[in-house]
């Protein structure tokens, strides 16, 4: 999305015909945010309930609270206060209109499967995700792991693999038992399903593993 202009998203976690819905508080605090020139240029944002969020690093915490998400390590930017932001910090990645993605010329994505790493986890559907996908993002444990045997059947792999966590905080840093092959990637501190975006819009640029590699450092 190539513009400064306030991007500003919402929902509500209660329908309206529950007692205390929070959608009208959060519809009123996400207009009055977008409405306010101290929300552009930050990217695109999220206002839930009284928090204002980077879209890169929210996450959802919660199925049922209304406090339903959090910033992950990075926190609120910043939060509504009697209708107006008031902000502490910024995201420093790469986003809106430093971004390379032409996302208006884009009509389909390239497909990446993610595939989640487990105790005994078959390393032949490792096989069967690289015959369908241009790319795979593995959900692995702690900071990105998997087993030896899923190591070695992604060493026989030629399309990009993106090592992420289902750790809910934290970054994937370099690993050489993972890393030594130059189609794997660390994910960074991107969830999965983050991860497999950023995977999908950099496949529509290169598919390059360096190139790749420096899209995950940037975003």
């Amino acid at each position: 999305m190539k513009t400064d202009k306030p991007v500003v998203l919402t929902g509500a976690i209660r329908p309206a015909t529950a007692l205390s819905a929070d959608g009208p508080v959060n519809l009123y605090e996400a207009v009055a945010a977008a409405s306010n020139p101290a929300c552009a240029g930050r990217g695109v944002l999220v206002v839930f309930d009284g928090g204002i969020y980077g879209a890169r690093d929210i996450h959802k915490i919660s199925t049922r609270s209304a406090c339903a998400f959090g910033g992950r390590d990075a926190g609120e930017l910043g939060y509504m206060l009697e209708g107006v932001p008031r902000f502490y910090r910024r995201s420093e990645r790469a986003h809106t209109t430093r971004s390379e993605f032409e996302v208006d010329k884009i009509t389909t994505l390239p497909p990446v499967a993610i595939l989640y790493a487990h105790q005994d986890a078959d390393p032949d559907i490792l096989d069967w995700a690289a015959a369908r996908h241009a790319g795979i993002v593995i959900a692995g444990m702690g900071s990105g792991c998997y087993s030896e045997p899923w190591n070695d059947r992604v060493a026989t792999l030629t399309l990009p693999v993106v090592r992420a966590s289902r750790v809910a905080n934290g970054p994937n840093m370099r690993d050489d038992f993972y890393d030594k092959f130059v189609h794997v990637l660390p994910a960074d501190d991107l969830p999965p399903q983050k991860a497999r975006i950023l995977l999908q819009l950099g496949l529509t640029v290169s598919s390059s593993p360096a190139r790749l590699r420096e899209m995950f450092a940037r975003y």
